[in-house]
């Protein structure tokens, strides 16, 4: 009446990586992100079934080090994301640490920990559930051991180098696998519309049929440690080197 606008509603405040998913239309919940994990599984499968030979088209120990190597970083990823969401409102100092090594960045604290296997929907707590269902003998301690190596090998030439038997150890590193692996999976969980702090356990749930599925040909206990040496490494790294990779993919999608 007067020429005064319209009052503006007041903008919603977004404090969790949840709320954020959710107005962004993406779902959770661990049902969902069980059927988005086997679903990239069968993506990743055909993939290497249609690029290998003939006479054997899946190495189990590759194709589970893509996956491993794929959700080490989906954690680091999430753990970022959420970082992103929280540091105005969540005074928690090691949410996420970083250190620098040779011009390099490098992930510990908090947040990765959660993703990777702290959680009840973590990468590895999912995973290493089918090397148990197996007779895979994972005491609570398991994760210690190579977490620790991890982090005292940042900035050597150790580094994200997987400690396996040669005839168990992946043809190529995990950081390698991981640059072919965790963009397309990044896309076919946006795709989906899986929520961001899911996509970790999505991968769990791939990694765990691999290991369903793969544990009549290895020992389930083998198995298992293919996916924490690569999953763990690749979980500290900075995500940010594949994004030109994800984003080459995305152009071409």
């Amino acid at each position: 009446m007067f020429g005064r606008k319209g009052l503006q509603k007041e903008p919603i405040v977004l404090r969790t990586l949840p709320e954020v998913s959710k107005a962004q239309g993406h779902q959770g919940g661990m049902e969902f992100a069980q059927v988005s994990g086997e679903f990239f599984f069968e993506l990743l499968y055909q993939q290497m079934v249609a690029s290998g030979d003939p006479s054997d088209p899946v190495g189990l120990e590759n194709f589970i080090g893509l996956l491993a190597s794929a959700g080490g970083v989906a954690c680091i990823a999430t753990a970022l994301c959420e970082l992103e969401v929280v540091k105005g409102h969540d005074t928690n100092p090691n949410l996420v640490l970083e250190r620098q090594e040779g011009g390099q960045s490098y992930f510990a604290g908090d947040l990765p920990s959660r993703y990777l296997y702290e959680s009840e929907a973590s990468l590895l707590n999912i995973a290493l559930q089918w090397a148990m269902k197996h007779g895979a003998q994972i005491e609570h301690d398991f994760l210690h051991e190579p977490v620790d190596h991890t982090m005292q090998s940042v900035g050597s030439s150790q580094f994200g180098v997987p400690r396996l038997p040669p005839e168990f150890t992946p043809n190529a590193l995990p950081i390698d696998l991981a640059l072919c692996a965790w963009p397309q999976a990044d896309i076919a969980f946006e795709a989906a519309g899986l929520a961001m702090e899911w996509r970790p356990a999505a991968l769990g749930f791939a990694i765990g049929k691999a290991i369903d599925l793969g544990a009549s040909s290895l020992d389930p206990m083998v198995l298992a440690k293919i996916a924490v040496e690569c999953s763990v490494p690749m979980a500290a790294v900075d995500p940010s080197q594949f994004l030109p990779r994800l984003d080459e993919l995305r152009q071409h999608a």
